[in-house]
């Protein structure tokens, strides 16, 4: 007995017309209780030796709320800054800076970043400096090293500045497996999803980016948003909770942890490839926000000090640093006012962290 086209066709059409309407009511009550950020993702490109790199010519966005509302424009080479040719004009002081989101910087226009800021305020000296902001959110050390390799060398700067992030950097180091240290030395590796945790993660990030309408969804639709928040918690739980497996047990002092020794290696090869290449290096290590809250308290809290074990190695290494933790310790006007939520800064917060900077390079690298 054939079954006719409406027993097939009008049940479909019930469902997607509920579908539709359940999609509809959870989308208007996320709009009027619960709004969430509307983004343009800025893409990535997997890369077989950085993990990934933003994709060149694009333009993203975050639509949220007065403080998280923001445009990323990349370049022909990737990265978040004007075209900017490697030859150097004759007279001009360049400055390069590798780093992750803090300094990129998401949460804020590129006028406001600090680089930007400095670059402004050395200028007001009657010099001819100019900055060259190389910083790509998520990256580790490893892959600022590598970023430096490939790209940073080749604008012939005369000082390069990496930014060393308290939270993540020493883990961000350990997921990549972008190196190891075998006898003492730093040996590159080929990430794989078996062998990076990071790599792993990040190829999630690049095949839903390319799914059908992921882009048209994200920037209108607040239940796609809530959706994807939630799914990168999942996809980031299974890939980066399995501790016992992602990290080595603790150690004391920090600088015997595996995850330590790993980085100050990575930071090391940094300092001699910059001062090979005819430049001066500076680590600007800048805290998380939490840890410089607790150490504003009175008593202070005792935390594990990151930032010291940095400098205590730079200190053996002889090389240049600033370590901004004294100074945000110290900092007398609003300590929030400084930053945003998740630890990135505000525009206030950018400001004075070029002031901090110009001060230093004006008594230490541009007398």
């Amino acid at each position: 007995m054939a079954i006719r086209p409406s027993r097939i066709i009008f049940p479909l059409l019930t469902f997607g017309a509920s579908l539709a309407l359940v999609i509809l009511v959870l989308e208007a009550c996320l709009r009027l209780f619960a709004p969430q950020d509307l983004i343009r993702a800025m893409a990535i490109r997997l890369d077989p030796e950085l993990i990934y790199t933003l994709t060149p010519g694009h333009e993203a966005f975050l639509k949220g709320t007065d403080t998280r509302k923001f445009h990323l424009k990349t370049n022909s080479l990737g990265l978040r800054d004007r075209e900017i040719l490697f030859n150097k004009a004759p007279g001009v002081y360049r400055i390069l800076l590798l780093g992750d989101s803090t300094s990129m910087a998401e949460g804020v226009e590129i006028d406001d970043i600090y680089l930007k800021r400095l670059e402004k305020l050395l200028n007001r000296e009657s010099r001819h400096v100019e900055t060259i902001n190389a910083a790509i959110r998520g990256y580790g050390n490893d892959q600022e090293l590598l970023l430096y390799r490939r790209l940073g060398k080749r604008f012939a700067p005369d000082l390069v500045i990496l930014a060393f992030f308290t939270q993540n950097d020493f883990d961000d180091n350990w997921n990549g497996q972008l190196f190891k240290v075998e006898r003492g030395k730093l040996i590159q590796q080929r990430p794989t999803p078996e062998s990076s945790r990071k790599f792993k993660y990040y190829q999630s990030q690049a095949r839903a980016q390319n799914w059908p309408g992921y882009s048209l969804a994200m920037a209108h639709s607040h239940l796609a948003n809530w959706l994807r928040n939630r799914m990168a918690l999942l996809i980031t739980g299974r890939i980066y909770n399995d501790t016992a497996a992602a990290y080595p047990a603790a150690s004391h002092p920090l600088e015997e942890e595996p995850r330590c020794r790993l980085t100050l290696a990575i930071l090391k090869a940094w300092n001699e490839e910059v001062q090979q290449d005819g430049a001066r290096s500076l680590l600007l290590i800048i805290p998380f926000r939490y840890d410089v809250r607790q150490l504003r308290q009175e008593p202070p809290a005792e935390i594990e000090r990151k930032d010291l074990a940095i400098e205590r190695f730079c200190g053996n290494e002889h090389i240049a640093c600033l370590n901004l933790t004294p100074a945000f310790i110290k900092y007398k006007g609003d300590f929030e006012a400084l930053w945003l939520d998740g630890g990135h800064f505000t525009p206030e917060g950018h400001a004075w962290v070029a002031q901090e900077l110009a001060r230093y390079l004006t008594k230490s690298f541009l007398k």
